[in-house]
Order: structure tokens, then C-alpha cells, then sequence
């Protein structure tokens, strides 16, 4: 920031004249910030995607993006109401589209993992980087993100049903077990969770005994044979 003085003024002066230039470089800085960010959001519902990127890029480079760097003490409820991080989390989550639908996956994972860094509470984006990482075959970033979301929210179903498949993938069998003795505490019939625990069961059999209090309270009932493998060849 510059200040510029008087050659005789007084500290006194000095003082209170600096918080008033920097508040109003502050409200420039926001002021340019946010014309940036809604021109390019109208580029973007155009469909004029190049030059909507472009806009979202240079927004990065301003003064007030640029110093909204989240630590990992910071507060994402906190820090999300001031307008440089709420401008970056939402500029990065925009890019991270654009990638997409240009079929740029790993641009579009490099993005939305920019957004998370500053909002990990945020459910659906831990379940859209799961899903992209499925599609990059990365399923320890699949797991790691469907776990997150489960944990922002333990009824968020498709990160559930997600966290069953990959830790299945994954060889995972207790950990599977245990994600689909929860999905059981929403949905005692959940097909899926029959299916490969079934599974599971028949390829090491001493999980059954040693998971017997885990699933105990769901009696097989729920779930018969015949359901099990109608569903079972469309989940394998």
C-alpha cells in the first residue's frame, strides 16, 4: 500500500489517515474482484466457455485472491464469508466445470482439489471429486474423497453406496462390512449390501463370524436368496 504525507505531518495524523486509504483500497480491490467474477459467469451461461476460463484465470491473479490463502487451522464457515475466499473457492469450483465438460478430467480434478482446500465441509464436492477420480482409476482418491463426504454428512447416500464399492474394489472387506452396516441403518434391504456381503462372506468366511454383532440386529429376512441373486450379476 502507498501512504504519502505531509513532510511536517504528525504521527497523530499519520495514523488515522492510513486505515481510510487502506479500507478504500480494500473496496477497490472487491470492487474489481466481483465485476471480474460476474462478467465471466456470464460468459460461462453463454456457453462462451474460452473466454469465461479467461476471466476466471485473471480473476486468480488479483490482489484480493491472491492473499486469500486458507491454512489448515482455518475455519471454512469463517473464512468463506469474506468475499476473497468465498470469490476463489467459487472461481476454482467454475474452472473445475469447464474442464469437465471439455472432458479435461485431471484439469478439472487439479481444480476442484484447489476448492476443497478451502471449504472440506462441502459434501457434494467430495462426491464429484469421487466420482472423478473413479473415472481417472484412481480409487484411493475415490475412497479417500466418498470417506470425506461421509464424514461432512453420514446420510449423504450416494457417497455411501459409492464407499461400499470402491472399499470392495480396494479389497477392503472390513472396511466394506463396516460402511455397509451403516448403509443397513438407512435402508435394511439396501441390494448392493446383501450382494457383497454375501460375497464377502463366501470368499473369507471367518468375517461372518467375526462381524456377527455388527449385523446382528438385521435379521435375513429383510433380504431373501432370491432377491439376492436377481441383484447380484447387475452388481458385479
Amino acid at each position: 500500500m502507498i501512504h504519502i504525507a505531509a513532510l511536517n505531518d504528525d504521527s497523530g495524523n499519520e495514523s488515522e489517515s492510513e486505515p481510510v486509504i487502506e479500507t478504500a483500497t480494500k473496496e477497490a480491490q472487491e470492487a474489481e474482484a466481483y465485476a471480474l467474477y460476474n462478467k465471466a459467469l456470464e460468459l460461462q451461461r453463454a456457453n462462451l466457455h474460452e473466454e469465461a476460463e479467461l476471466h476466471y484465470k485473471k480473476l486468480l491473479n488479483t490482489s484480493l485472491l491472491k492473499k486469500a490463502v486458507a491454512h489448515e487451522d482455518s475455519n471454512p464457515e469463517q473464512i468463506l464469508h469474506q468475499p476473497g475466499f468465498m470469490l476463489k473457492y467459487s472461481t476454482y469450483k467454475n474452472l473445475a466445470s469447464l474442464a469437465s465438460q471439455k472432458t479435461d478430467k485431471k484439469t478439472a480434478m487439479e481444480f476442484y482439489l484447489e476448492a476443497i482446500n478451502i471449504d472440506s465441509t462441502d459434501v457434494s464436492l467430495w462426491y464429484k471429486i469421487g466420482n472423478l477420480a473413479l473415472e481417472l482409476v484412481h480409487i484411493p482418491l475415490a475412497r479417500i474423497a466418498f470417506e470425506q463426504a461421509y464424514q461432512c454428512n453420514p446420510k449423504h447416500w450416494p457417497s455411501l453406496d459409492s464407499l461400499c464399492t470402491v472399499l470392495y474394489a480396494l479389497c477392503d472387506y472390513p472396511g466394506c462390512l463396516y460402511y455397509i452396516a451403516k448403509c443397513f441403518e438407512l435402508d435394511s434391504c439396501y441390494p448392493k449390501g446383501h450382494v457383497l456381503r454375501k460375497k464377502i462372506f463366501s470368499e473369507q468366511p471367518s468375517l461372518e463370524r467375526d462381524t456377527f454383532v455388527l449385523f446382528q440386529q438385521w435379521n435375513e429376512e429383510h433380504y431373501n436368496d432370491d432377491s439376492c441373486q436377481d441383484h447380484s450379476q447387475k452388481v458385479f
